[in-house]
């Protein structure tokens, strides 16, 4: 999964990825690969992140895959 680019993925999507900073955040890609959004705020943890990203994403009503590299 670490070596996973956004772009070569099918269909409307949430990344977990960590930032420049080190934390993580969440990034809505949509159907041929755009961001559609980005996490307005920054999570300690990718399962805060993930959780971030359920939150979004029972906002929209949707049903969408949320990606998480297994690397800590």
């Amino acid at each position: 999964m670490k070596d996973m680019k956004p772009n070569l993925l099918k269909g409307p999507h949430y990344l977990v990825s960590r930032d420049p900073e080190g934390e993580w955040r969440w990034t809505y890609f949509g159907r041929v690969g755009e961001v559609l959004a980005v996490s307005g705020e920054s999570y300690a943890s990718k399962w805060e992140a993930r959780d971030g990203a359920r939150s979004a994403q029972a906002e929209l009503q949707t049903q969408i895959s949320i990606l998480i590299p297994d690397a800590d």
